[in-house]
């Protein structure tokens, strides 16, 4: 020791002592504060007792008998306790603002230290972390460290804060806090027995219950407050004698107990608050204290609330060892990652830092108060301040073991022996119990006898951290100032990666990266091995492997790979790595953060800076784990859709178009041609893509307008046609146009481009914006040519679009050629005579061009809509279904939702909230500022905020610069119920638009506290939204203000955020401070919704060339829907039933249009004689129609316009109007059908129209008649004509029968009865008779008939009507599974398998609703079967036909159920069989799976060989056929007329079980036809069992979700057919395949597709190996790489193998993932995955020469890991009922073998007809359940089968077969919503122990708490009623527990069933993260069997949870049975 300090003893000397040196530094306090510390010790002396701690734990002497106030006693001794220790004072009495020690004095300190000779530096302080150079603790220890001094630092205490880590130099060696296996217990026992367990070093009580009280009931009466006990707040009077109660926060834990002293207390209980959580302090409060946490913190308020005198006993503290678990991370200790260089993980390690007990000061109190005037020599501390000196002794004993090596070297062998277990050898836990992570310890716990000896170290030097600070950019500057030395960095900067840290941590891994290590030989020569534990979702690989040492201090380096997997998550992932000997484990963390790929975002500008692409739920939901993180939308997990308004109108299902649609029937408009009047176009957009088409069409005679300018435009085959018009542009304004613009077509402002994509453009794939809406864009028409005329140029004062201009348009569009013009323009209503649109219209229709126009955005307003010449086809706005949601979380929990498309994001925070008035630049702008104008605000006041902003007034564009430029962070925009603005914000910050009445409630939270606070979450895509179309607010409304008696608008059509094409010349928004580009836009308008109708327009030209623009304007009129996708009629924004004012005729309803029976026609003549009734004259009608008309004598009337629509004004007794129909249908007889408006009475004469042929035309009139009730205003009815045929099957639902018996009788009543309910609405029995195709009479009571829409609205209204439901179609959604699932083995059944207990079913009777049978299947064989069961009621349906079904005892019934797909369209002879024969093989493969024989030797092409057979292979079986293959005209499905009919049937004839494989889109249960039907079979002991759907991996998706249905998901078996792929670099890559062709063992040159393409063909299809694209030259003799999509699988190894290929290996796209499937090939192939099809990618172009071997194929079984849950396997949470947890089960359901239907299509052309067949879906899983409830069904028949249900669940394991939890198809860790309560185990299923049970009283319950009313539910049982107290969702007695939108906590209930023995179940809870779980009582005793138990289940949030779910477990066990329940949990 070279130096010395001042002597603190008063000059004596320090030397040769323990304590050799002590110095002080305050120079830089003292310049600070303008004097020295006055309250401490100007000398070395502790005042604070903080050094004192620090420096004894890290080498204080051994001192026995230490402890505070006798608690902890013990052995005192520091980590090195023989150390000499010198003390360096740098910090003092805190100052105002905080500051204590300061930069000035910490490096003076270090200077010192490091002079005076010290080894080690332990640094227990530190500031926010900061840049390098800034740090004066970073510059103090990298001078340090270069002389060979080790410096420990603490992490800091602002955890649980991720990022919050402080002291990350990577030379300092960080060091975070946890507990150790002590505690310091004080037992807390209320008055109501209950004992609750505290922490505390307080006084004792003496032994006796005092008065016990919440701090809020002794508040003083001038206090506003006393939860918290704060200063001053509780009232003596009151207080005294008493404990108090107080919650923890605000003041310091100590200031409480001070408070209850000071007030006279006896004694204070410190309950934690939820942000507190777990975390216990043992603290010397001033009265007797016990610290609690907020779990028993809330038991204790809620014992006070229960009782009049509660009584508590605090009892003193005891000392207690070997707690468990331990250690556990402390919530104080900050967490990773490091804020400054992320790419160095910190904190290094973690060691104890709680209630650590040691030496004091004496000059200082324990609490620190003046009034506590106790001392002690040791005391209890807490923080990374005390954990940090324990790493500081044990480097003082590696020090002296190894005073050789480096600090470097120190840390590394304290970091790579560190464990990450706790003392049960679990994972170490934070302190919500949750398994803690790098970014909490580091690289783990510290073991120092392990460090002592670590085997290898990672070594670093001086130049080493001068090279890290070159690779973070320091020059030479920075590095002289900070090192002391100059240093000049290497011209090739190594990465900061490379940098040799003992952990390891890639940032922004995208696809792969690699890192460079060296480890150094410490111990002894040996070899070490790599073992490596991968981040979920990445890959990470080690060259070399082993690492030979021959001798100490020899050095070897490795490189680390971490590539990406397909699915892998956004945000960081952690795994290790670990070189082993034998004897030593050199471990090192690995942290990844992976970042969004580029091929997510599907805005294809540069503007997107990552923040907006599109994101799955899971995904979401763990970088929402990561507030650092912007919100990003991975690739994977989302079907492609359309732009959705297609999808929306019907004429596609999910991007794939529809069979049955005008799309299919008309060539997507092929050649017709779309002129748009507009802005223009952008011809390079991908919408105008001209590929695929042919030439031009000749009638063509327009051209592409200064094509040769550098900003001309070059037409195309697609865009055929380009002109511009200004000439009145330039006369109004004196210019050609602005600078900006382009004097061409081309488009600057991008609405011309948006709407004629719209009405005309190509597909385009990955169309979005800002990755939001993605999907496949399209026009209307999208075949179809497409021609611009660009009109409109910049806004001037006079306007844009010049009438010159816009007539000039039409008129060269006439003469053009084009056969539909669509023009989105439009101003104030004027005479026809002043309006160029009304004036060129009526030409173009004179020439038989049918004009669609926009209704004008004026709305909400009556009279508001414009175009409104009757030849015009003026069209409205609504919305499509679609939204952007974007919601505001606020700081009291409360969640408001919002409309985003901001193309920014926020870190997941809560951030300030302010009201724009309140950040106003002066008081005076506070008005204006509420609406967050520009200049308004005050930066000063906004920075860092978001602000809340009012919306009308000013454009939302500005508002949002404004906030932008005040530099607050985010904008929440308040709706103006005036403005009518609907879309949504499409801002550069990140912003969300609420309604009013939520800004409201915005508003009052910001009142209700000081420090308001929100976030705003990224916008997202919502699809399906219900109800949808809604009216737009903008939309012009009627009645027309020009002539009243034509109805205005004419239809509805999507104009709510469209996504089209855009101009790429301007911003996403058009101001100069937007640089954002985007190829499509969103856009909401009436002009986006013409041309929607355009587009139509269009394809109905196509269908019908000869009929006239006023006949499809009909067509589209007389079809259009008024109902919206609840079946319920349209509504307007206000949420308000809408009117024709609004929508006109309907919602646009392309698919009927196309057939609309009858039209009502005009011709030119019938507008001109319009012309005469409205009083113009012969000149005035020669000027608008060019013609020489005389208007004929008799008087014409506007209201006999032969118009679709009548409107009759200013009617005040009787008014006739005529009209005449022509038939462009079949012949036929119309009758009509009348709603007439309320008070008005309507007759039509004559009442049937008959037609014999075609283009004859009919005439009637209308007689309108006012009665006495005749209201004031307009009122509204409607007139249909049908002819049956044009009418479309409903489901009337009228719930069940309350009758007993059901007889004969009894069901001719029922029928009766429907035939009087229908006739009251379509006027007599006969038309219901000849309307109704089903009455349901066994147990279900509705009816199907063919209504027109309005009657089926009519009949909705009824008050005997449950619901109303479309006859919409359903879609459907083995050898080995049996032994997978347990039930045999190696064809051998064990004695305990349920099998064997249930006689394999024998006699249980299994249906299915599914495609029918194949009755000779040998699955369906009788061979050994008895008589049929007496109780069979069922029958053989058509058995006499040709193709009927001959039953016999193992099939013992079949029937066929088709009028509801007839009357769809349908017939059962295209493609199929009128009878239950199955044509498809889907539903014979679902009833053997479920109940089929044994039948041996089953195999598909050889492979999968093995015995087939159900899961009740002795079951007898019945089929339904109620899904049929489909036509041109329907499409395959399964019609709910028919199911309904199939339900019915099979309840009367009384089968025992029912599996139903199909399904539609989740919809409310009594407009669910399997809902319906699966209520009543459960009401008669029928277990119902139905698929979870195909469409995953979309959360949400699940859909059969009703609570009295067992509903399965599907996963895979442990059985995989594979045929690898060996590449030339002898990679060798899985994949499955059915391929029998094997090819000569050698290598075989490998192409891609792209490579051996044929010319002509696109690089899409050749990509895709579509038929006739690859070229056979360059083909033959080559294996080909194909990719996967559009075509089937089997017909790409069909293309290749006709090309002349040997070979395909098809690899799948990025949204396929890992889901690869076997398919019977033509050639040697195999399916590789998207992660192994990059990596054959990149092989190839690695290489000149590729090649590649296709193994044979064979069977592999056990394969691992297994199950693996089905990406196709549709999610939860469940779209309806969120709090039951849908799917409840899975089972296998890829690769099914099982029997199949002999006039199925094979998949491959020329194959032979498949007797059995490998299926996937949940239609394969969902029988493998079913079989097993038959065999429970025989071995309970007793059990209902909510009790059937359970056992399956409860007994259900939620692991594969390694023991490992079950992953989804990206290998990510599944959760409740992909399998429910987990994989199916039949054996273990009929012994459950315990079940819970349900009756149908609980489901009507059920159904009470969601809100049906008791006129519904009295349809099911007349003895039922609704009770008074209605259940809640989450208590219906469900086997698991879900609970969304907890606020704070909550109590549910569940009853048990004991079905075994009698025993005692004790509970056991896993508590979903950021959740305590309790169960009360927490066991329950069971004497018999049958006997019922409640318990309770309260569930309660910590701190503030995030909004997401999460997922835990209960389970009763009794040692033998254990009965699980998820528990799934989302706060609000």
């Amino acid at each position: 020791m070279k130096g010395s300090g001042p002597s603190p003893l008063g000059g004596k000397d320090c030397a040769k002592m323990k304590l050799i040196g002590a110095r002080y530094f305050d120079k830089g306090y003292a310049n600070f504060a303008h004097h020295h510390d006055t309250e401490g010790f100007l000398s070395p002396r502790d005042h604070d007792g903080h050094g004192s701690h620090t420096l004894s734990t890290a080498g204080g002497s051994l001192v026995p008998n230490a402890s505070v106030f006798g608690n902890g006693m013990g052995t005192a001794k520091g980590g090195s306790p023989r150390a000499r220790v010198a003390a360096y004072k740098v910090c003092w009495t805190p100052l105002p603002d905080g500051g204590e020690c300061f930069d000035v004095d910490i490096l003076a300190a270090f200077d010192t230290a490091i002079a005076d000779g010290v080894d080690v530096i332990s640094v227990s302080l530190g500031g926010s972390p900061y840049d390098y150079v800034f740090d004066g603790i970073a510059i103090g220890s990298l001078h340090a460290v270069s002389k060979g001094i080790t410096v420990v630092a603490s992490a800091g205490n602002d955890g649980p804060t991720p990022s919050s880590v402080t002291n990350v130099a990577p030379w300092l060696f960080t060091v975070g806090a946890s507990t150790f296996d002590r505690e310091f217990v004080s037992y807390v026992t209320l008055g109501n027995n209950i004992t609750i367990k505290g922490e505390s070093i307080s006084p004792a009580l003496p032994k006796r219950f005092y008065p016990l009280v919440a701090g809020q009931d002794v508040k003083l009466s001038n206090a506003t407050d006393a939860t918290l006990c704060l200063e001053g707040s509780l009232d003596p009077v009151k207080t005294k004698g008493k404990i108090v109660a107080c919650l923890r926060g605000a003041n310091a834990r100590v200031g409480k107990g001070y408070e209850v002293w000071r007030a006279g207390g006896a004694g204070m209980i410190l309950c934690n608050d939820a942000l507190s959580g777990n975390e216990l302090v043992a603290d010397a409060h001033f009265v007797p204290a016990s610290h609690v946490t907020a779990t028993d913190g809330q038991k204790i308020f809620e014992y006070i609330s229960s009782t009049k005198s509660p009584v508590a006993y605090i009892a003193p503290p005891v000392a207690k060892l070997g707690t468990r678990p331990s250690p556990v991370m402390a919530a104080f200790s900050s967490q990773g990652p490091n804020s400054v260089t992320p790419e160095i993980l910190k904190p290094d390690v973690t060691a104890p830092g709680v209630n650590v007990l040691a030496a004091y000061s004496m000059a200082a109190s324990p609490t620190g108060f003046a009034v506590d005037k106790r001392h002690v020599p040791y005391y209890l501390e807490s923080g990374t301040s005390m954990s940090c000196p324990h790493v500081s002794g044990v480097v003082g004993l590696i020090k002296k073991a190894h005073p050789d090596w480096s600090p470097a070297a120190i840390k590394s062998a304290i970091m790579t022996t560190a464990s990450r277990r706790d003392n049960t050898m679990e994972p170490i836990l934070n302190a919500s119990l949750v398994e803690a992570t790098p970014f909490s310890y580091g690289a783990g716990h510290m073991q120092p006898n392990r460090a002592i000896d670590p085997g290898l170290v990672y070594d670093i030097g001086v130049k080493d951290y001068l090279n890290f600070l070159c690779s973070i950019g320091y020059n030479t500057t920075y590095m002289t100032f900070i090192a002391n030395q100059t240093y000049v960095c290497s011209s090739e900067v190594p990465k900061v990666g490379d940098f040799n840290y003992p952990s390891i941590t890639f940032i922004n891994l995208t696809t792969s990266a690699t890192v460079w290590r060296t480890v150094k030989n410490v111990g002894a020569p040996g070899t070490y091995k790599v073992q490596i534990e991968s981040p979920p979702g990445v890959v990470v690989s080690v060259m070399p492997n082993s690492l030979k040492f021959s001798a100490a201090g020899e050095e070897k380096k490795f490189k680390v790979t971490a590539q990406v997997k397909e699915g892998a998550r956004d945000g960081y992932a952690f795994g290790s790595l670990i070189w082993f000997d034998g004897k030593h484990y050199v471990r090192s963390p690995i942290a990844v953060m992976e970042e969004a790929k580029e091929s997510i975002f599907y805005s294809y500008t540069n503007h997107i800076n990552g923040f907006a692409a599109n994101l799955e739920e899971e995904q979401a939901s763990d970088l929402a784990e990561h507030p650092s993180v912007v919100a990003v939308f991975p690739n994977k997990g989302y079907k492609l859709h359309t732009t959705h308004s297609w999808d929306f109108l019907g004429l596609e299902d999910g991007g794939q178009p529809l069979p049955d649609s005008i799309w299919e029937q008309t060539n997507y408009g092929d050649d017709i041609i779309i002129g748009n009047i507009d802005t223009g176009v952008w011809p390079e957009s991908r919408s105008f893509n001209d590929e695929g088409l042919g030439p031009i069409p000749t009638k063509w005679k327009g051209l592409c307008q200064n094509e040769t300018d550098a900003n001309g435009i070059r037409c195309n085959r697609k865009l055929i046609g380009a002109r511009y018009h200004n000439k009145g542009y330039m006369a109004a304004v004196g210019t050609a146009g602005s600078p900006a613009d382009y004097i061409s077509p081309r488009d600057r402002h991008g609405h011309g481009t948006h709407t004629l994509s719209t009405a005309g453009g190509s597909p385009v794939l990955d169309a979005s914006m800002f990755g939001l809406a993605n999907g496949t864009a399209k026009g209307g028409a999208p075949k179809s040519r497409v021609a611009a005329y660009k009109v409109c140029w910049d806004q001037t004062a006079s306007g844009s679009c010049f009438f010159a201009d816009v007539l000039a348009a039409f008129d060269a569009a006439i003469g053009d050629g084009v056969d539909v013009i669509s023009i989105s323009i439009g101003g104030e209503l004027e005479d026809y005579l002043k309006d160029a649109s009304a004036i060129g219209s009526f030409h173009a229709i004179s020439r038989g061009i049918p004009v669609t126009i926009s209704a004008g955005n004026g709305g909400p307003g009556l009279g508001s809509v414009t175009n409104v010449a009757p030849w015009l086809f003026t069209v409205a706005a609504g919305t499509s279904g679609r939204d952007f949601p974007a919601s505001v979380s606020l700081g009291n929990g409360q969640t408001l939702k919002g409309q985003s498309l901001s193309s920014t994001s926020l870190l997941k925070n809560f951030y300030p909230l302010l009201r724009g008035s309140d950040a106003a630049i002066s008081k005076e702008y506070a008005h204006r500022a509420a609406y967050c104008g520009d200049s308004l605000l005050d930066p000063e006041k906004a920075n860092g905020k978001i602000l809340a902003c009012l919306g009308g007034k000013i454009n939302p564009i500005i508002q949002g610069s404004g906030v932008q430029l005040a530099g607050a962070v985010g904008m929440i925009l308040c709706n103006d119920p005036d403005a009518g603005f609907d879309g949504s914000l499409e801002l550069t910050i990140p912003a969300t638009y609420i309604s009013t009445a939520d800004c409201q409630q915005l508003f009052d939270y910001i009142n209700s506290t000081e420090s308001p606070v929100a976030y705003i979450e990224p916008p997202s895509t919502e699809l399906s939204r219900k109800p949808s179309p809604v009216m737009a607010s903008f939309s012009g409304q009627g009645p027309n203000q020009l002539n009243p008696d034509i109805l205005k608008p004419d239809i509805t059509a999507p104009g709510v955020n469209i996504l089209s094409a855009f101009t790429e010349a301007v911003s996403d928004i058009i101001y100069s401070f937007d640089n954002r580009m985007v190829q499509f836009k969103i856009l909401s308008g009436t002009s986006m919704a013409s041309p929607h109708v355009a587009g139509v327009v269009g394809l109905l030209r196509k269908a019908h060339p000869d009929w006239s623009p006023a006949a499809i304007k009909s067509a589209i009129m007389t079809t259009a829907t008024v109902l919206d996708n609840l079946n319920e009629p349209i509504k307007n924004a206000s949420m308000k039933a809408a009117t024709p004012f609004n929508y006109g005729a309907g919602h646009l309803n392309p698919n009927r249009a196309i057939d609309p029976g009858l039209v009502y026609d005009t011709t030119v003549t019938g507008y001109l004689n319009f012309f005469c009734a409205i009083g113009y004259n012969q000149s005035s009608i020669f000027a608008i129609s060019g013609q020489n008309y005389s208007c004929p004598c008799q008087v014409i009337k506007v209201s006999d316009l032969n118009y679709p629509s009548i409107t009759i004004t200013n009617l005040t007794g009787v008014a006739t109007v005529s009209r005449t129909l022509k038939n462009v249908g079949t012949p036929g007889s119309y009758i009509v059908n009348v709603q007439s408006p309320p008070g008005i009475a309507i007759s039509v004469q004559p009442e049937c129209l008959e037609f014999e042929e075609v283009g004859q035309e009919n005439e009637f009139t209308v007689t309108v008649e006012t009665n006495s009730g005749s209201p004031h205003g307009y009122a509204f009815g409607s007139l249909s004509w049908s002819d049956g045929e044009h009418n479309k099957p409903y489901v009337v639902y009228l719930g069940g029968y309350a009758r007993q018996p059901n007889t004969v009788s009894t069901q001719e009543v029922a029928t009766q009865a429907h035939h009087e309910l229908l006739a009251s609405i379509l006027g007599s029995k006969e038309k219901a008779k000849e309307s109704i195709f089903y009455s349901y009479t066994n147990e279900i009571n509705g009816f199907a008939a063919v209504l027109s829409d309005e009657e089926a609205s009519q009949i909705s209204e009824h008050p005997d009507v449950v619901s109303v439901i479309p006859n919409r179609p359903y879609q459907l959604h083995t050898t080995h599974s049996w032994e997978f699932l347990g039930l045999e083995r190696d064809g051998r059944v064990p004695s305990a398998s349920l099998w064997k207990r249930a006689n394999f079913g024998e006699d249980i009777i299994i249906a299915t609703l599914d495609t029918g049978v194949w009755p000779e299947s040998e699955s369906f064989n009788d061979e050994g079967y008895g008589p049929i069961p007496s109780r069979w009621k069922g029958v053989c349906q058509n058995r006499t036909d040709p193709h009927g079904i001959h039953c016999n005892r193992k099939l013992i019934g079949a029937r066929y159920f088709s009028k509801g797909y007839i009357e769809a369209g349908g017939s059962p002879e295209d493609g199929g069989f009128n009878t239950p024969r199955d044509s498809e093989g889907h539903g014979t493969h679902t009833l053997s799976t479920a109940g089929g024989n044994v039948v041996g030797n089953v195999s598909i092409y050889g492979f999968a060989s093995g015995s087939a057979k159900g899961g009740s292979p002795r079951a007898r079986l019945a089929a339904y056929k109620v899904c049929w293959p489909g036509s041109f005209v329907t499409g395959p499905g399964c019609y709910p007329a028919d199911i309904l009919a199939g339900f019915d049937a099979a309840i009367g004839d009384g089968v025992d079980v029912l599996s139903v494989s199909l399904g539609g889109a989740p919809d409310d249960y009594f407009e669910d036809p399997v809902a319906i039907g699966s209520f009543h079979a459960v009401g008669k002991g029928i277990t119902v069992i139905c698929s979870a759907g195909n469409s995953g991996p979309l959360r949400s998706t699940v859909t059969n979700m009703a609570p009295w249905i067992l509903t399965v998901a599907a996963s895979t078996l442990d059985r995989k057919i594979l045929s690898n792929a060996l590449l030339g670099n002898k990679l060798t890559l899985k994949g499955p395949s059915f391929s029998r062709y094997t090819l000569p063992k050698k290598f075989y040159p490998l192409v891609t597709a792209t490579e051996v393409g044929l010319a002509g063909h696109s690089e899409t299809n050749v990509t895709l190996c579509c038929p006739g694209a690859l070229d056979p030259v360059k083909t033959k003799g080559k294996i080909v790489v194909c990719t996967r999509g559009t075509i089937a699988r089997v017909e790409k190894g069909v293309a290749v193998k006709k090309a002349g290929g040997v070979g395909m290996i098809l690899v799948n796209k990025e949204i396929d993932g890992d889901f690869v499937t076997p398919d019977p090939h033509v050639l040697p192939a195999t399916h590789l995955t998207e992660a192994d099809g990059k990596k054959v990618f990149s092989y190839i172009r690695s290489t000149k020469s590729p090649v590649a071997y296709i193994g044979k194929t064979t069977t592999v079984l056990r394969s691992k890991p297994a199950p693996v849950m089905a990406s196709f396997s549709s999610q939860g949470p469940n779209a309806i009922t969120p709090g039951i947890l849908k799917p409840d089960i899975t089972a296998p359901g890829v690769d099914i073998l099982a029997a199949f239907s002999l006039a199925a299509e094979s998949s491959v052309s020329g194959r032979l007809p498949l007797k059995y067949n490998t299926l996937s879906g949940t239609s394969m899983s969902c029988p493998h359940v079913s079989g097993v409830v038959g065999l429970l069904k025989k071995v309970h028949p007793d059990w209902s089968p909510a009790a059937i249900r359970s056992a399956i669940m409860t007994t259900a394991r939620k692991r594969d077969n390694m023991k490992a939890p079950i992953e989804n198809a990206s290998l990510v860790k599944a959760t409740p919503f992909n399998y429910g309560s987990g994989h199916i185990r039949p054996n273990r299923a009929a012994d459950p122990g315990l079940v819970y049970d349900l009756g149908t009283k609980d489901y009507l319950n059920f159904l009470c708490a969601i809100g049906y009313n008791k006129t519904i539910l009295a349809t099911f049982s007349t003895k039922y009623a609704c009770p008074s107290d209605v259940p809640t969702v989450s208590d219906l007695n469900y086997p698991s527990i879900s609970v969304v939108n907890i606020t704070g906590q909550m109590t549910v209930s569940r009853t048990v069933k004991n079905v075994g023995t009698p025993g005692t179940y004790s509970v056991r809870v896993r508590s979903p993260p950021g959740f305590s779980v309790t169960v009360n009582p927490g066991s329950l005793k069971f004497v018999k069997a049958g006997e019922e138990k409640q318990f309770t289940v309260t569930i309660k949030a910590k701190g503030r949870a995030k909004g997401e779910y999460m997922f835990g477990m209960l389970t009763w066990s009794d040692g033998k049975h254990h009965v699980r329940s998820p528990i799934v949990v989302k706060p609000l």
